[in-house]
Protein backbone atom coordinates (compact mmCIF):
# COMPACT_ATOMS: atom_id res chain seq x y z
CA UNK A 1 0.00 0.00 0.00
CA UNK A 2 1.33 3.42 -0.96
CA UNK A 3 -0.24 6.48 0.59
CA UNK A 4 0.28 10.03 -0.62
CA UNK A 5 0.46 12.17 2.04
CA UNK A 6 28.64 16.31 7.92
CA UNK A 7 30.19 19.17 8.87
CA UNK A 8 30.66 18.87 12.63
CA UNK A 9 28.38 20.82 14.91
CA UNK A 10 28.95 21.46 18.59
CA UNK A 11 27.24 19.22 21.13
CA UNK A 12 23.89 20.55 22.35
CA UNK A 13 23.82 22.59 25.53
CA UNK A 14 22.90 20.89 28.79
CA UNK A 15 19.28 22.00 28.58
CA UNK A 16 18.88 20.59 25.09
CA UNK A 17 17.08 23.77 24.02
CA UNK A 18 18.18 26.53 21.68
CA UNK A 19 16.43 29.76 22.71
CA UNK A 20 18.05 31.70 19.85
CA UNK A 21 17.26 29.24 17.06
CA UNK A 22 16.20 31.09 13.92
CA UNK A 23 12.73 29.62 13.57
CA UNK A 24 9.97 30.30 11.11
CA UNK A 25 6.44 30.26 12.52
CA UNK A 26 4.89 26.80 12.59
CA UNK A 27 1.92 25.30 14.34
CA UNK A 28 1.91 21.79 15.71
CA UNK A 29 -1.41 20.17 14.71
CA UNK A 30 -3.86 19.79 17.59
CA UNK A 31 -4.29 16.05 17.05
CA UNK A 32 -0.53 15.54 17.37
CA UNK A 33 -0.37 17.66 20.52
CA UNK A 34 -3.18 15.60 22.05
CA UNK A 35 -1.54 12.30 21.13
CA UNK A 36 1.93 13.34 22.30
CA UNK A 37 0.63 14.48 25.69
CA UNK A 38 0.63 10.86 26.83
CA UNK A 39 4.37 10.38 26.22
CA UNK A 40 7.75 11.45 27.43
CA UNK A 41 9.46 12.43 24.16
CA UNK A 42 13.19 11.83 23.85
CA UNK A 43 15.26 13.17 20.96
CA UNK A 44 18.09 10.81 19.98
CA UNK A 45 20.66 12.71 17.86
CA UNK A 46 23.19 11.11 15.56
CA UNK A 47 26.81 11.75 14.63
CA UNK A 48 28.03 15.22 15.69
CA UNK A 49 24.83 15.86 17.65
CA UNK A 50 21.93 18.04 16.48
CA UNK A 51 22.75 21.72 16.11
CA UNK A 52 20.43 24.75 16.34
CA UNK A 53 19.07 24.37 12.79
CA UNK A 54 18.42 20.63 13.05
CA UNK A 55 14.76 19.58 12.94
CA UNK A 56 15.20 17.88 16.33
CA UNK A 57 16.16 21.21 17.90
CA UNK A 58 13.24 23.00 16.21
CA UNK A 59 10.82 20.30 17.31
CA UNK A 60 12.18 20.36 20.84
CA UNK A 61 11.35 24.04 21.16
CA UNK A 62 7.99 23.61 19.44
CA UNK A 63 7.00 20.74 21.73
CA UNK A 64 8.06 22.69 24.80
CA UNK A 65 5.99 25.66 23.66
CA UNK A 66 3.01 23.31 23.56
CA UNK A 67 3.61 22.05 27.11
CA UNK A 68 4.77 18.60 26.03
CA UNK A 69 7.40 16.65 27.95
CA UNK A 70 10.55 16.55 25.82
CA UNK A 71 14.23 15.88 26.47
CA UNK A 72 17.23 14.70 24.50
CA UNK A 73 19.95 12.13 24.96
CA UNK A 74 23.27 13.53 26.15
CA UNK A 75 26.59 12.01 25.12
CA UNK A 76 30.13 12.87 26.21
CA UNK A 77 31.44 12.52 22.66
CA UNK A 78 29.23 13.11 19.62
CA UNK A 79 32.12 13.07 17.15
CA UNK A 80 33.65 9.69 17.96
CA UNK A 81 30.71 7.43 18.74
CA UNK A 82 31.19 4.27 20.78
CA UNK A 83 28.12 2.07 20.79
CA UNK A 84 28.41 1.03 24.45
CA UNK A 85 28.76 4.65 25.57
CA UNK A 86 25.84 5.80 23.44
CA UNK A 87 23.68 2.97 24.78
CA UNK A 88 24.49 4.13 28.29
CA UNK A 89 23.46 7.67 27.36
CA UNK A 90 20.11 6.49 26.02
CA UNK A 91 19.57 4.31 29.08
CA UNK A 92 20.18 7.31 31.32
CA UNK A 93 17.76 9.47 29.32
CA UNK A 94 14.98 6.90 29.78
CA UNK A 95 15.64 6.24 33.46
CA UNK A 96 12.80 7.10 35.85
CA UNK A 97 10.26 8.23 33.25
CA UNK A 98 6.65 8.54 34.43
CA UNK A 99 5.03 8.06 31.03
CA UNK A 100 5.68 5.77 28.05
CA UNK A 101 8.68 6.96 26.06
CA UNK A 102 8.58 8.01 22.42
CA UNK A 103 11.98 8.09 20.70
CA UNK A 104 12.46 10.60 17.87
CA UNK A 105 15.80 9.54 16.46
CA UNK A 106 18.04 10.65 13.61
CA UNK A 107 20.86 8.97 11.68
CA UNK A 108 23.18 7.04 14.01
CA UNK A 109 20.70 7.77 16.79
CA UNK A 110 18.10 5.89 14.73
CA UNK A 111 20.45 2.90 14.48
CA UNK A 112 21.03 3.07 18.23
CA UNK A 113 17.28 3.19 18.86
CA UNK A 114 16.46 0.33 16.49
CA UNK A 115 18.76 -1.97 18.43
CA UNK A 116 17.71 -0.79 21.89
CA UNK A 117 15.43 -2.68 24.26
CA UNK A 118 13.63 -1.07 27.19
CA UNK A 119 10.10 -1.73 28.50
CA UNK A 120 9.33 2.01 28.75
CA UNK A 121 9.67 2.59 24.98
CA UNK A 122 6.29 2.84 23.25
CA UNK A 123 7.56 3.56 19.76
CA UNK A 124 10.29 5.18 17.67
CA UNK A 125 10.56 7.47 14.67
CA UNK A 126 13.74 6.34 12.90
CA UNK A 127 14.71 9.19 10.59
CA UNK A 128 17.45 8.60 8.00
CA UNK A 129 19.23 5.76 9.83
CA UNK A 130 22.91 5.74 8.91
CA UNK A 131 23.75 2.62 6.92
CA UNK A 132 26.88 1.55 8.78
CA UNK A 133 27.22 -1.52 6.54
CA UNK A 134 26.88 -0.21 3.00
CA UNK A 135 27.00 3.59 2.93
CA UNK A 136 29.76 5.18 0.85
CA UNK A 137 29.97 8.45 2.78
CA UNK A 138 33.52 9.71 3.30
CA UNK A 139 32.95 9.74 7.08
CA UNK A 140 31.83 6.11 7.25
CA UNK A 141 34.92 5.08 9.25
CA UNK A 142 33.69 7.24 12.13
CA UNK A 143 30.64 5.03 12.64
CA UNK A 144 32.32 1.64 12.39
CA UNK A 145 31.66 0.87 16.06
CA UNK A 146 27.99 0.60 15.09
CA UNK A 147 28.66 -2.43 12.90
CA UNK A 148 26.69 -4.54 12.34
CA UNK A 149 23.26 -2.98 12.04
CA UNK A 150 20.54 -4.45 14.27
CA UNK A 151 19.49 -7.74 12.70
CA UNK A 152 16.13 -8.15 14.43
CA UNK A 153 13.07 -5.96 14.88
CA UNK A 154 12.68 -3.82 17.99
CA UNK A 155 9.99 -4.87 20.44
CA UNK A 156 8.09 -1.60 19.90
CA UNK A 157 6.39 -0.04 16.84
CA UNK A 158 8.74 1.91 14.57
CA UNK A 159 8.56 3.99 11.42
CA UNK A 160 11.60 4.38 9.16
CA UNK A 161 11.76 7.74 7.38
CA UNK A 162 14.02 7.81 4.32
CA UNK A 163 15.09 10.37 1.74
CA UNK A 164 15.60 9.66 -1.95
CA UNK A 165 19.02 11.34 -2.06
CA UNK A 166 20.58 10.53 1.31
CA UNK A 167 24.35 10.02 1.16
CA UNK A 168 24.19 7.88 4.31
CA UNK A 169 21.34 5.59 3.22
CA UNK A 170 20.17 4.57 -0.24
CA UNK A 171 16.42 4.22 -0.68
CA UNK A 172 16.58 0.49 -1.56
CA UNK A 173 18.56 -0.09 1.64
CA UNK A 174 16.00 1.93 3.59
CA UNK A 175 13.29 -0.36 2.27
CA UNK A 176 15.30 -3.42 3.27
CA UNK A 177 16.00 -2.08 6.76
CA UNK A 178 12.34 -1.20 7.29
CA UNK A 179 11.40 -4.80 6.49
CA UNK A 180 14.21 -6.12 8.70
CA UNK A 181 13.00 -3.97 11.60
CA UNK A 182 9.30 -4.76 11.07
CA UNK A 183 8.61 -1.09 10.36
CA UNK A 184 6.70 0.89 7.79
CA UNK A 185 8.72 2.98 5.38
CA UNK A 186 7.89 6.68 5.02
CA UNK A 187 9.16 8.22 1.79
CA UNK A 188 10.28 11.77 2.67
CA UNK A 189 11.16 12.72 -0.91
CA UNK A 190 14.54 14.14 -1.97
CA UNK A 191 15.62 15.97 1.20
CA UNK A 192 19.19 14.77 1.73
CA UNK A 193 20.13 13.36 5.12
CA UNK A 194 17.46 15.46 6.91
CA UNK A 195 20.09 16.66 9.38
CA UNK A 196 22.56 19.42 10.17
CA UNK A 197 23.83 19.97 6.61
CA UNK A 198 20.63 19.18 4.71
CA UNK A 199 18.55 21.08 7.22
CA UNK A 200 14.80 21.19 6.55
CA UNK A 201 14.29 23.67 9.40
CA UNK A 202 11.18 22.83 11.36
CA UNK A 203 10.51 20.03 8.85
CA UNK A 204 6.74 20.33 8.97
CA UNK A 205 6.47 17.51 6.41
CA UNK A 206 7.89 15.33 9.18
CA UNK A 207 4.66 15.88 11.14
CA UNK A 208 3.03 13.48 8.68
CA UNK A 209 5.51 10.79 9.60
CA UNK A 210 5.04 11.51 13.30
CA UNK A 211 1.26 11.32 12.96
CA UNK A 212 1.58 7.99 11.15
CA UNK A 213 3.80 6.59 13.91
CA UNK A 214 1.28 7.69 16.56
CA UNK A 215 -1.49 5.97 14.58
CA UNK A 216 0.56 2.76 14.39
CA UNK A 217 1.15 2.80 18.13
CA UNK A 218 -2.52 3.47 18.86
CA UNK A 219 -3.94 0.80 16.56
CA UNK A 220 -1.55 -2.13 16.85
CA UNK A 221 -0.58 -4.38 19.73
CA UNK A 222 2.97 -4.27 20.99
CA UNK A 223 4.83 -6.08 18.19
CA UNK A 224 7.11 -9.04 18.68
CA UNK A 225 10.06 -10.34 16.69
CA UNK A 226 7.80 -13.04 15.24
CA UNK A 227 5.44 -10.59 13.54
CA UNK A 228 5.68 -10.37 9.78
CA UNK A 229 7.21 -7.14 8.42
CA UNK A 230 4.73 -4.42 7.56
CA UNK A 231 4.57 -3.88 3.82
CA UNK A 232 3.12 -0.37 3.78
CA UNK A 233 5.11 2.47 2.31
CA UNK A 234 4.11 6.07 2.93
CA UNK A 235 4.94 8.83 0.48
CA UNK A 236 4.86 12.60 0.86
CA UNK A 237 3.00 14.12 -2.08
Amino acid sequence: MTLSPAASTPPPPATGLFPHTNRSPAALPDDIISALSGYDIIMVPGLDGSGPQHWQSHWEILFTENNLTVDRVRQHDWRHPVRAHWRAGLTEAIRGRDQPVLLLAHSLGAVLSAGFRHPAIAGALLVAPADTEQCIHTDRARIRDFLPLPATAPDFPALVVASRNDEWLSFPRARALAAQWNAELFDAGAVGHIGNKAGPGEWTDGFRALRRLLDIIATSPRPSHEHRPRQAEIRIS
